[in-house]
């Protein structure tokens, strides 16, 4: 006689691959959204060291400040 534990059930087995699946792909979903939030951060710096100290007096920053600007630590 054979004893059918919850492991060796075949609908556990499905159900814990798609969980499974579904915990890795968020995060790797997440993993690409900070990634995609790490370049468009980046992205926005390079912008703004590009502008002289003239432009970026008239929106209000300094070049110092720059980097805290973009990623949200302001003054």
């Amino acid at each position: 006689m054979t004893t059918l534990t919850l492991n060796h059930h075949p609908m556990v087995l499905a159900t814990v691959n798609r969980l499974a699946n579904f915990v890795s792909l968020a995060w790797f979903d997440l993993i690409a959204k900070r990634v995609r939030y790490e370049l468009d951060v980046r992205s926005a710096i390079a912008t703004l060291k590009v502008l002289d100290d003239r432009n970026l007096d008239d929106i209000g920053i300094s070049r110092s400040e720059i980097v805290a600007v973009v990623r949200g630590r302001t003054f």
